[in-house]
């Protein structure tokens, strides 16, 4: 897959190693990076910025899939988001 916040399309999909969990692992992993300094605070308050943090990756997540789907390999990556979870690995 292309650098993330960039217009290059794919020269195919990544179904191997972390991608067969999760579509966006980059951003899975930040938002774990996240709830840690707010688990190891033991700050409720430090969840404020995760949620947020959150949320903007889920709108990133969302406008890149926009881009995935509307390119060359719209319908293989369409197949790949019913088997995987946007931001949450899915092992099952």
């Amino acid at each position: 897959l292309p650098i993330a916040y960039s217009d290059l399309q794919p020269s195919g999909i990544c179904k191997i190693g972390p991608y067969r969990f999760v579509r966006h692992p980059f951003y899975f992993a930040y938002t774990l990076t996240w709830l840690a300094g707010s688990v190891m605070s033991q700050q409720i308050w430090y969840l404020i910025p995760t949620i947020i943090m959150l949320v903007i990756y889920w709108k990133l997540a969302t406008s890149e899939e926009a881009s995935l789907l509307k390119g060359p390999h719209g319908v293989e990556y369409d197949d790949y988001r019913h088997t995987t979870w946007k931001l949450f690995p899915r092992f099952f």
